[in-house]
C-alpha cells in the first residue's frame, strides 16, 4: 500500500509490503511525481481520474526490476488537491471494496454519544486484546455521525493525556495510523512513529504516551461502513507480525459486532412497534440518500429535509425546518420557485420539474434540478415532496461550451478584434458575478502592454494600464506577460505589487486580481487576460477552467486578426509591387535610350564643345531617374541586389560623417554598436540607402528642435514563428541568429493613422519628397530575407527595428577577391531582341560606336527569324525579358531549339537573383539590369565575345 499527495506528486507513506514488492525505498519514490511511476498506457485514464476529483481504477506501477505490479488506485479530492491510495491488487480487501471501479469512503455510524454499556464493553475488549498481545497497548476510536472526527471508545492502558489529544481528531488521508486507516478504510501499520510522515502532527502526543509504533485496522460494519479504528501500540519501533495482523483484523471485527449489536439494542429499546421500526428504516434511507429531499406544505414552509440536503446547503436540518423553502433559492429565482411550487401543489399528483439556482449558507451558488409532486397521507393535509439534484458541474460545462461557441461564431463572422474580445469579457463577467474583465496586448517590440478590451472596467484602470512596461515590478498584468506565467492575487490589500495602484483599486472596488498570459499557437506571449474581483478570493476549479478557455479563445481571436491583417498587407504589397514593377519596366526602357544616347553624345562631343555641360546635366538627370526607378523596384522586392559579406558596424561608422553633414546641426547622432556583431550577406549600396533613409527620416521627425538619433546594433536569437518582425513584410522569419539594427529618435512620434501607411509608396507627411524612401527600405528588407517592426507614440518618438539573417562567415574577403578584374577586349556581332525601338537604337549606337556589329529585332518572332538566318555570324544575343507577344522566356527556349549553344545575355529591370531563379538550368551567358550605362553594356558584351 502507498499513499501520495496526487496534486503535488509527493510521496507520503508506503508500507513494507509495497516497498519489498516494488524494490523501491522512500527516497526513490519521493524523487518523482506520482504519474512518473504509472505505466504510460494508463496515463490518460489516470489524468482523467485526477481531473474528475475522485474515483477508482486499476493501473500498473513501475518497479525497480522493470516488472510492473498491478495496483488498485483510489482518488479523493481534498481542499489541498487530490490524494491517492494505491493498494496491491492481490491484497485489495474484497469485503471492503467489492467493486474496484467504485470507491466511496463509507460514512460513520449515525448515532449519538457512546452510552455507558458500550463504553464498558469496548474497555473490556481492549483489555482482552492487550492480554492476547503481551507488551502491546490497545485503543479503540469511533467515528462521529458525520464520519469526520473520532472519539475515544477505549484506551485503558494509554495515558489520559494521550487519549485527550486524540479525542475529536479529524480523520484524513495522512492523519496518524487510526485517522488514515479510517479515512481510506485500509489497515495502516506505522513501524516508527518518529520518522513516518503520517505522524508528523501527533509525535508529541506519542512521545507523551511512550509509544514508538502503531498498527491500526479499520472497524467495519457488516455492510462495509467504517465505524472507527482499532490500534495496537508498541513501545519500540517494530512491524506487526502475521499473527498480530490477524489478531488486529479479528479484534476489529469483534468490536464492529459489539458496536452494531449495541446499535441494534438501542434501536430495539427505542422501538415500541413494528411500524416504528419501519419508520426508522425509512428515515435512515431518507437521511443517507445522496439527493436533497424536502417536504413542503402548501404555504411553502419546510416540514422536513434529509441530512444530506441540509449538509449540502451548509445548514443543520433544524435551521431549515419551519423556514420558507424559498430562502435557499437565489434572490433572482425566488419568484419563479414560488410559481413552480404552486404549480406542483395544484397538479393533483402530476410531477413538475425545473432548474433553478440555490445559495448555500456560505453564499456560494449552485444549480439544481428539482422534481416535485403533491401527496396526501390519509386524511392529513396535502404536502409537496421535492427531490433535488445538484447539477452545478453540468451547468458549468454547458456555460463553457456556450462561451466558446459564441466567441468562435463572432470570430468566424469577421467581427473586429475589439468586438470579439469585448464579447469574451462580457461572457466571462456573466459567469462570474462581481468580476470585471479586460484583455491587454503586448506591443510589437515586446516591451509594453495596452488594453484592447474592457467593457466594464473603469476608464481610470484602463488608462493606468495603457503603455505599462512589461516587467515584474509593473503590476500583475504586466508581470504575467513578462514572466510568462499566471499570477493570482487573492487580496490586493496584502500584495506588494499593488502598493502603487492600491488607492485606485480601493476607489473602484478591486480586491482580487487574476492575470493569465495569452499565447499564440507557437507559445509566444501575445498579452494577458485579467479578471478583477470585488471580494478577496482565488479562482475555483471551475473558474480555472473558465480562464483557460477564455485565454485560448482570446489567442485565437488575436491570431485570426493578425492573419487577416497580414493577408491584406500581402495583397497590397503584391498589387503595389506589380504596379511598381510595371512602371519601372517602362521607365527603364526609356532610361536605357536616354542614358545611352546622352552618354554617346557626350563621348562624341569635342572637349571644348559648349554643349557638353548640357549633355552632362542630361546624363545626371537620367541617372537620378534611374535611382528613382531602383527605389520602386526595391519596394516591389525586384531591385538589383549584389550580395556580399557585410559588416553592419563598419558600414555605419563609415556613413557617420556623411550622415552628420546631411542632417540639421541641432540633431546629434549617437551610436550604441555591439562589439561582437556577426556579419550578414547584403548589398552594400542598398544597405547604405537603408541607413540614409532611416536617419534622414528620424532627423526630419525631430525638426528644428534639438534632439538625438540613436543607432544601435545587436545580435539576436529569434524563435521560430516570432511574429514581431513580420507585421509589415508579411513573411514569417525562420528561427535562428540575426543581426538587429535599430534607429530611434526623440521626435514627435506618429499617430496610428500615419503609422499604418508609412511604407506605402508615394505616401509622405513632408511638404517635399516623393514618399518612396521607406517603401524602398521595406523592399530592401524583404529582398534580404529580413524583418522589421516600428514602435511610435505621439510625443514619444519613433523606433525602427530591422533584423537580417546572420552569416556563418567570420571575416570579410580581401578587396582583391571582391574586385578581381578580367580582360575585356573583344569584338563581334550582337543580336538585340527588344520590343522598344528606342532601346534597340540606343544599343545599336553605342555598341556600334565601340566597333561592334548590331542586328536589331523588334520582338521574339523577328529575333528567331534573324537568328535562323544569321546564327553563324551572331556571337551574343541581347534579349529583353519582358516583351508583349512572345515573352523573353519563350524566345530563349526557341533559340535553344535552333542552337543549343547560343550565348544569351538577358536584360531586365528586375533583380538578377529573381531572373536567375526563374531561368535556373538554362545556362544564361550573363545578365545586365536596366537601366544600364553604355560603358557597362559594352564591357559586359566584350566579356562574352
Amino acid at each position: 500500500m502507498v499513499i501520495r499527495d496526487a496534486s503535488a506528486g509527493g510521496f507520503v507513506w508506503t508500507n513494507r509490503e509495497f516497498t519489498e514488492r516494488a524494490g523501491l525505498d522512500a527516497a526513490e519514490l519521493r524523487g518523482h511525481a506520482l504519474l512518473d511511476w504509472i505505466e504510460p498506457s494508463h496515463h490518460d485514464a489516470f489524468r482523467e481520474l485526477l481531473l474528475s476529483g475522485g474515483g477508482s481504477l486499476c493501473a500498473l506501477h513501475r518497479t525497480k526490476s522493470g516488472a510492473p505490479v498491478p495496483m488498485a488506485w483510489h482518488i479523493r479530492d481534498e481542499r489541498g488537491g487530490p490524494v491517492a491510495l494505491g493498494v496491491l491488487v492481490e491484497t485489495e480487501d474484497a469485503e471492503a471494496h467489492p467493486d474496484a471501479e467504485r470507491f466511496d469512503v463509507p460514512r460513520g455510524m449515525p448515532g449519538g454519544p457512546i452510552d455507558d454499556g458500550l463504553a464498558e464493553t469496548l474497555r473490556a475488549m481492549a483489555l482482552i486484546v492487550e492480554e492476547r498481545h503481551p507488551g502491546r497497548r490497545c485503543s479503540i476510536l469511533l467515528l462521529d455521525r458525520k464520519g469526520k472526527r473520532v472519539s475515544v471508545g477505549a484506551g485503558p492502558s494509554l495515558p489520559r493525556e494521550y487519549n485527550a489529544a486524540v479525542e475529536g481528531l479529524h480523520i484524513g488521508p495522512f492523519v496518524g495510523s487510526c485517522g488514515t486507516a479510517a479515512y481510506w478504510n485500509r489497515p495502516v501499520a506505522v513501524e516508527n512513529i518518529q520518522t513516518e510522515p503520517l505522524w508528523k502532527d501527533l509525535r508529541e502526543a506519542a512521545a507523551t504516551a511512550g509509544v514508538a509504533a502503531c498498527w491500526s485496522h479499520p472497524i467495519r460494519s457488516q455492510s462495509g461502513r467504517v465505524l472507527g479504528a482499532l490500534a495496537l501500540y508498541n513501545d519500540v519501533p517494530s512491524a506487526p507480525s502475521a499473527d498480530e495482523r490477524g489478531g488486529l483484523k479479528l479484534a476489529a471485527s469483534m468490536v464492529a459486532l459489539a458496536i452494531e449489536r449495541n446499535r441494534v439494542e438501542q434501536a430495539l429499546r427505542a422501538s415500541e412497534a413494528a411500524l416504528r421500526e419501519s419508520e426508522d428504516r425509512y428515515r435512515s434511507l431518507y437521511e443517507d440518500n445522496p439527493s436533497m429531499y424536502f417536504t413542503v406544505d402548501l404555504e411553502g414552509t419546510v416540514l422536513s429535509v434529509n441530512r444530506f440536503g441540509a449538509e449540502h446547503l451548509g445548514y443543520e436540518a433544524a435551521e431549515l425546518v419551519g423556514a420558507p423553502v424559498t430562502q435557499v433559492f437565489h434572490p433572482d429565482d425566488r419568484e419563479r420557485a414560488r410559481a413552480r411550487l404552486k404549480e406542483a401543489s395544484d397538479g393533483a399528483g402530476a410531477v413538475a420539474g425545473w432548474e433553478l439556482r440555490k445559495v448555500r449558507k456560505d453564499g456560494s451558488v449552485l444549480w439544481v434540478q428539482e422534481f416535485a409532486r403533491a401527496a396526501r397521507a390519509g386524511d392529513k393535509e396535502p404536502v409537496v415532496l421535492v427531490v433535488c439534484e445538484d447539477i452545478t458541474l453540468r451547468k458549468q460545462a454547458d456555460s463553457l461550451v456556450q462561451l466558446q461557441s459564441a466567441v468562435l461564431e463572432s470570430i468566424a463572422s469577421g467581427a473586429d478584434l475589439s468586438a470579439n474580445l469585448e464579447l469574451l469579457c462580457l461572457r466571462i463577467e456573466g459567469q462570474l458575478p462581481g468580476a470585471r474583465c479586460m484583455v491587454l496586448m503586448l506591443d510589437e517590440a515586446g516591451e509594453t502592454v495596452r488594453p484592447v478590451a474592457g467593457p466594464s472596467m473603469p476608464a481610470a484602470i484602463l488608462g493606468a494600464m495603457d503603455g505599462v512596461t512589461a516587467e515584474t515590478s509593473s503590476g500583475c498584468c504586466a508581470a504575467a506577460v513578462f514572466e510568462e506565467r499566471q499570477i493570482i492575487v487573492e487580496d490586493t490589500e496584502q500584495e506588494a505589487a499593488w502598493e502603487a495602484t492600491r488607492p485606485l483599486a480601493r476607489e473602484h472596488g478591486i480586491r482580487a486580481s487574476w492575470s493569465t498570459p495569452l499565447r499564440s499557437r507557437a507559445g509566444i506571449v501575445l498579452g494577458a487576460l485579467s479578471i478583477c474581483i470585488d471580494e478577496p478570493s482565488g479562482p475555483t476549479e471551475h473558474e480555472h477552467r473558465l480562464i483557460q478557455t477564455a485565454v485560448h479563445l482570446a489567442g485565437i481571436a488575436i491570431e485570426r486578426r493578425r492573419q487577416a491583417d497580414a493577408l491584406r498587407r500581402t495583397q497590397k504589397l503584391e498589387s503595389l509591387g506589380l504596379m511598381a514593377g510595371a512602371i519601372s519596366h517602362d521607365f527603364n526602357n526609356l532610361l536605357v535610350a536616354m542614358l545611352g544616347q546622352s552618354a554617346l553624345a557626350l563621348a562624341k562631343a569635342p572637349p571644348l564643345d559648349p554643349s557638353r555641360a548640357h549633355i552632362e546635366q542630361a546624363v545626371g538627370a537620367a541617372e537620378r531617374a534611374a535611382n528613382l526607378t531602383n527605389q520602386l523596384l526595391a519596394y516591389s522586392g525586384r531591385g538589383h541586389f549584389e550580395f556580399r559579406l557585410f559588416d553592419m558596424n563598419q558600414a555605419i561608422q563609415e556613413s557617420l560623417e556623411m550622415l552628420d553633414v546631411a542632417i540639421p546641426k541641432s540633431v546629434r547622432i549617437q551610436t550604441d554598436l555591439s562589439a561582437a556583431l556577426p556579419l550578414i550577406e547584403a548589398d552594400t549600396g542598398q544597405m547604405q540607402q537603408v541607413f540614409m533613409n532611416l536617419v534622414m527620416n528620424a532627423a526630419d521627425a525631430i525638426g528644428c528642435d534639438a534632439g538625438h538619433v540613436t543607432i544601435r546594433t545587436r545580435a539576436k536569437e529569434l524563435a521560430p514563428d516570432d511574429a514581431r518582425y513580420g507585421q509589415y513584410t508579411s513573411e514569417p522569419l525562420a528561427g535562428g541568429r540575426y543581426v538587429a539594427l535599430e534607429v530611434q529618435d526623440d521626435g514627435g512620434g506618429m499617430e496610428p493613422a500615419s503609422l499604418s501607411r508609412i511604407f506605402d509608396p508615394f505616401f509622405t507627411t513632408k511638404s517635399e519628397g516623393h514618399g518612396l524612401g521607406l517603401a524602398a527600405v521595406l523592399g530592401i528588407v524583404r529582398g534580404h530575407r529580413g524583418g522589421l517592426s516600428v514602435v511610435s507614440e505621439p510625443g514619444s518618438g519613433t523606433a525602427f527595428s530591422l533584423v537580417f539573417p546572420a552569416s556563418d562567415a567570420d571575416t570579410l574577403p580581401s578587396p582583391a577577391e571582391v574586385y578581381a578584374s578580367q580582360d575585356s577586349t573583344a569584338s563581334g556581332t550582337v543580336l538585340v531582341i527588344d520590343d522598344e525601338e528606342t532601346v534597340r537604337d540606343a544599343v545599336d549606337d553605342f555598341l556600334g560606336f565601340s566597333g561592334m556589329r548590331v542586328l536589331k529585332a523588334d520582338g521574339g518572332l523577328d529575333g528567331l527569324e534573324l537568328y535562323a538566318k544569321h546564327g553563324a555570324e551572331i556571337d551574343v544575343v541581347l534579349l529583353d525579358l519582358s516583351m508583349p507577344g512572345m515573352s523573353g522566356e519563350e524566345t530563349l527556349r526557341r533559340l535553344r531549339e535552333i542552337d543549343p549553344g547560343v550565348r544569351v545575355l538577358l536584360s531586365s529591370g528586375f533583380d538578377e537573383s529573381e531572373v536567375t531563379r526563374r531561368f535556373s538550368g538554362t545556362s544564361l551567358a550573363g545578365f545586365i539590369q536596366k537601366p544600364y550605362m553604355p560603358r557597362d553594356l559594352v564591357e559586359t558584351v566584350r566579356g562574352l565575345l
